[in-house]
């Protein structure tokens, strides 16, 4: 296991090339979902729900909706998408029920900006452990969602 210092060097690269042979095994995924979904949130709240996979089939599926449809650099191309989509294990944080939470709020906070920050420091966390643990990481913000979320449901 790396030292912290370590993991926190090879994490700020991002890593496009992966090593398929070579999955990341059940116990490691473990570790890193259990520092990813203990991180501290606002008040406790469950901002986020987390999505994991280390299917083959289903991570292809998310790989080829790797695009932004808004920016001309994917959409001006036949055929491109983004590499760090293409990893043997894929972490998705997506939101929760805003309305569940906000009716949970007395402080009526900020949805999105809670949301956000708790995303950035569990996603943060889980990034950081799978380094020390001696994986490469790569985030990728650029997912059609809807037209992913629809391949899904055939």
């Amino acid at each position: 296991m790396l030292s912290l210092t370590e993991a926190v060097k090879t994490a700020e690269r991002c890593q496009r090339n992966w090593d398929h042979s070579n999955p990341v095994s059940s116990t490691d995924i473990q570790k890193i979902v259990e520092v990813a979904i203990t991180m501290p949130t606002k008040q406790n709240r469950k901002f986020y729900e987390l999505i994991v996979s280390s299917n083959p089939e289903f991570n292809k599926i998310c790989y080829t909706h790797a695009i932004d449809p808004n920016n001309p650099h994917f959409t001006d191309r036949e055929i491109h998408r983004n590499t760090q989509a293409n990893a043997p294990l894929i972490m998705m944080w997506r939101t929760t029920d805003q309305t569940q939470v906000e009716a949970s709020d007395p402080f009526k906070d900020e949805y999105t900006k809670n949301y956000f920050t708790s995303v950035g420091i569990s996603s943060g966390a889980a990034v950081l452990t799978a380094n020390a643990l001696g994986y490469r990481t790569g985030y990728c913000n650029c997912l059609d969602y809807d037209n992913l979320m629809a391949d899904l449901e055939k």
